[in-house]
């Protein structure tokens, strides 16, 4: 696999770091698909991010459909694009 780490992706690591501590954000949602194209997700505390962008973060593949069987179950994902959106607080959203 080519390496992924380039000065570009660094940058956007970089920047998306500064965000989460300057926003003051707790968790953070690395999004990404199973085999079948379907959005899944999970969610970090923000404390890890760093650690999460450079070693990746395991999570267990038998809970996604078409990754792995329950006997291989620990997998290990890595930020290849990084982009963040921030949402606002939801306290804040007026129902109606």
């Amino acid at each position: 696999m080519k390496n992924f780490k380039d000065a570009g992706w660094k940058k956007n690591v970089t920047k998306v770091v500064k965000d989460i501590t300057d926003q003051q954000i707790k968790f953070v949602r690395l999004q990404f698909t199973d085999i079948n194209g379907i959005m899944k997700n999970l969610a970090v505390t923000s404390k890890n991010i760093e650690s999460i962008f450079d070693n990746g973060q395991s999570f267990d593949g038998s809970s996604i459909t078409g990754y792995r069987p329950i006997e291989a179950i620990n997998l290990n994902m890595f930020m290849l694009n990084v982009t963040s959106i921030t949402s606002e607080n939801r306290a804040n959203v007026q129902r109606g």
